[in-house]
C-alpha cells in the first residue's frame, strides 16, 4: 500500500484572519471531497 503525507501551506501569512467567501466555498468543497473518499476507504484520514 501506497503511503503519502501532505502539509498545507497558506497562499498568504495572514491567509486564516482574511480568507474570502470564495476561499471558504473551496475549502468546503474539498472538505467534502476528502469525506467521500473516506468513505469510499481510499484515503483513511483528512481533516485539519
Amino acid at each position: 500500500m501506497k503511503a503519502y503525507l501532505t502539509k498545507w501551506v497558506p497562499p498568504r501569512d495572514d491567509f486564516l484572519p482574511t480568507i474570502t467567501e470564495h476561499e471558504k466555498a473551496l475549502f468546503q468543497q474539498h472538505g467534502e471531497w476528502q469525506a467521500d473518499l473516506r468513505e469510499q476507504r481510499l484515503i483513511v484520514a483528512q481533516g485539519r
